[in-house]
């Protein structure tokens, strides 16, 4: 009986004394992932679960889509240790003596590797002839990410988001407010120049410090409020309203709202409008729109990058082209009808209040498409 005892004693405290001596693995590992990864999830969660159980590992992070000094380190290990370029990826996983790249091998196999391995050293950058497991990966090359499907995705969702939408809104009134046909096409199109290349300029680097987040929420907010007030007064069920409040402005007053309105669809006016209105919406594009960005800053990556950072900007202001075009040809259609129905007038009075009639339609549409947008951007 005292033998089993002392058996049983032995085997407890080995039995103890196992775990103990597990959790004082002190490895040094080298994780390298990238900012939305697709393949980086389930590898992520097993280096925290291995944290957890094993307090003493030494495990450093490298992220290698946004930060290109990790892209660079990452590319050496794989040159130093003659991994071949299709096995090359992330998530990648370098201890000592062996590497692991691909989710399915981190997960599988580091805890194991981390048991087996007794060298607490860092691992080096020495050329030796290296072990290693891959499995599914991720391209490591932030370049090879930016697919063209990827890249246009993302910028016609930035496109449409509320930023966007209220500068729709402000080339909208733009649109309202001139009434000659040339002219309106003229600060339109001066108006979309001034955004496509303040885009630009964010995305080479030269304005991006002026972008602020909680500055384009207030700035789309104030916008599709005023578009609201705006297109109600416009509308022709408040024109009589809109006429009592007129008589009712002092001269002066209304010199000011004349010479202000002049300034506004000017083309300095409209120029300068395009440029800070586009300036308070950059703060909310994609990452893709700043991986990009981060791109044109390298000098390596700049002959790549600036292509897709020009057309992503051109992407960013198409749908304006695009509601710009539209209108054009509905104001052409409206004025090939108008002109024949004026062959059947027999007075000029006449032909001129069925010209005042036509220009009204357009303006309530016009105005109804600036209340529609006004309220998306209320409860967005």
């Amino acid at each position: 009986m005292r033998r089993i005892l002392c058996l049983i004693v032995f085997l407890l405290l080995v039995s103890a004394l196992v775990p103990a001596a597990a959790a004082t693995e002190n490895d040094c590992i080298y994780y390298f992932h990238g900012a939305d990864c697709d393949h980086c999830a389930p590898a992520e969660a097993q280096i925290k679960e291995l944290q957890i159980k094993y307090p003493e590992l030494n495990i450093q992070k490298y992220e290698v889509y946004q930060n290109f000094k990790n892209a660079r380190l990452l590319q050496q290990y794989f040159d130093a240790h003659a991994i071949p370029e299709k096995a090359q990826g992330i998530p990648a996983v370098f201890l000592p003596g062996s590497y692991l790249v691909g989710s399915t091998p981190i997960v599988n196999l580091l805890d194991g590797r981390i048991k087996e391995n007794i060298d607490p050293s860092c691992p080096e950058l020495d050329p030796a002839p290296w072990v290693g497991v891959v499995g599914e990966k991720a391209a490591h090359d932030v370049l090879k990410t930016l697919t063209f499907v990827g890249v246009t995705s993302s910028a016609v969702s930035d496109s449409f988001n509320p930023g966007m939408l209220a500068l729709l809104l402000i080339l909208l009134s733009l649109i309202a407010l001139i009434k000659d046909e040339v002219t309106m096409i003229k600060r339109t199109v001066s108006f979309i120049l001034a955004s496509f290349f303040t885009y630009l300029l964010i995305g080479v680097g030269i304005l991006a410090r002026f972008t602020e987040p909680t500055a384009y929420v207030i700035f789309y907010k104030v916008i599709g409020i005023a578009a609201l007030v705006v297109g109600i007064i416009r509308t022709r069920t408040f024109i009589q309203t809109w006429q009592i409040w007129r008589e009712n402005v002092t001269g002066k007053t209304e010199k000011w709202l004349v010479n202000s309105r002049k300034y506004f669809i000017s083309v300095w006016g409209v120029v300068l409008l395009g440029f800070f209105s586009s300036l308070l919406t950059s703060a909310r594009l994609s990452k893709v729109f700043f991986i990009i960005q981060s791109l044109l800053v390298e000098g390596e990556f700049r002959a790549a990058a600036v292509p897709l950072m020009l057309y992503y900007s051109v992407l960013l202001v198409l749908p304006l082209i695009v509601i710009v075009s539209l209108l054009h040809l509905m104001r052409e259609r409206q004025k090939d009808f108008a002109a024949k129905r004026t062959e059947n007038f027999s007075s000029d009075v006449q032909r001129a209040k069925w010209k005042r009639h036509n220009h009204l339609i357009f303006q309530v549409v016009v105005n109804s498409l600036m209340m529609i947008v006004g309220l998306v951007l209320l409860f967005v």
